[in-house]
């Protein structure tokens, strides 16, 4: 590629082959998926057993700082309760392993009723803002990714 002559080749390389190039740059550093999440569809007290599986797809695990978390949101998809399980541990996802985590996951604030169970990646816990993408179809809300439904019972 001529970069030092204006770059023309390099350009001419980037749109023919774009596909290629962002499928290859999306696999440099990490690059985590969501593979699995199991929880039950009723909480009692608003604690129950949470269980993901992520996958690396990267070439590198993460150096960053990041946190997973877990929130409560409510049927005008405002998030109301959050929480980061300290056993989901980002930086110990290593390309090419599938991660399986078991936690506990407390909302015992949570009034009764039925609520979106959602995650993201954050900079640090107590940090609810979403920071790290993953590959994966579910649906967003706020950032968040959509688990599924929640019923919390007292």
């Amino acid at each position: 590629m001529d970069l030092g002559r204006g770059g023309q080749s390099g350009l001419r390389m980037v749109r023919e082959n774009r596909e290629l190039i962002e499928r290859l740059s999306t696999r440099i550093g990490y690059h985590f998926h969501l593979q699995r999440a199991t929880f039950p569809r009723r909480a009692e007290q608003g604690d129950f057993d949470l269980e993901l599986t992520w996958t690396n797809q990267g070439a590198a695990p993460i150096y960053i700082p990041c946190a997973v978390a877990v929130a409560f949101f409510d049927e005008s998809c405002q998030r109301v309760a959050t929480t980061w399980p300290t056993e989901c541990r980002p930086h110990q996802w290593m390309p090419g392993q599938p991660a399986a985590e078991k936690a506990r996951v407390a909302f015992s604030k949570a009034r009764p009723g039925e609520y979106c169970l959602a995650l993201a990646l954050t900079r640090k816990k107590d940090d609810a803002v979403p920071y790290i993408r993953l590959g994966t179809d579910l649906p967003m809300a706020d950032g968040w990714y959509v688990l599924g439904r929640i019923e919390v019972a007292r």
